[in-house]
């Protein structure tokens, strides 16, 4: 007797759990090296799946932009918070650099996510505008805490002397965010040596935040 035949197994349907994860990541890569100029045909071509897979989770690329921005932010931001952790006890300056380490090594490893930060944090919308503003006023406040906790300035209760404070801090997130795009392949830091530049880097900040 002839055994039956067995069912082909049917394609995942595109709205399988695992798959909106799939596009984020192709998303990623995609944001990377196309920019504004990214298209949702491409990011199905990369993911490996039809466009209307990737409409069925995101409303069009502004949606799906703001996810792949908020993932990326919140990887940055447990890497600042492990990085914080595992240097407890150490002195205020130790422990900036930690963080800076830590956070310059993450892009070094994640050259894709790193470019989405980097070169397109400012986004479009509103929502990516306002991902970017709480990025920005998290870790000013984060660097702000470094110079507390280090005496620097503990007793300086002027107005000026207050904003020269948060200014000094403002300015050390600005450049830790505006040097790593320097360094993508092509920019005019990235011939410069790796190591060099995040010592410099390190003793800037520890200068502008902390030092006397």
């Amino acid at each position: 007797m002839a055994q039956p035949l067995e069912a082909a197994s049917p394609r995942p349907p595109a709205h399988r759990p695992s798959r909106r994860q799939e596009i984020v990541e192709a998303a990623v890569r995609v944001f990377a090296r196309n920019g504004a100029e990214t298209s949702i045909p491409d990011v199905a071509e990369e993911a490996g799946v039809v466009p209307t897979a990737v409409y069925y989770h995101f409303a069009g690329k502004d949606a799906l932009f703001e996810v792949v921005l908020g993932q990326v932010i919140a990887d940055v931001d447990a890497v600042v918070d492990a990085a914080r952790d595992a240097s407890a006890g150490s002195d205020e300056a130790a422990r900036l650099v930690a963080v800076i380490r830590a956070v310059w090594d993450w892009n070094d490893a994640h050259p894709d996510q790193a470019r989405v930060l980097y070169s397109h944090l400012g986004g479009a919308t509103p929502h990516a505008r306002e991902l970017r503003r709480q990025f920005e006023e998290k870790h000013v406040e984060r660097a702000y805490e470094y110079q507390r906790a280090s005496g620097q300035r503990r007793h300086a209760t002027d107005t000026a002397q207050h904003a020269a404070a948060r200014l000094s801090v403002r300015t050390l997130i600005h450049l830790l965010t505006a040097v790593h795009p320097l360094r993508f392949d092509g920019g005019p830091l990235s011939r410069r040596s790796a190591r060099g530049l995040r010592t410099a880097l390190e003793e800037v900040a520890v200068r502008l935040t902390i030092s006397d």
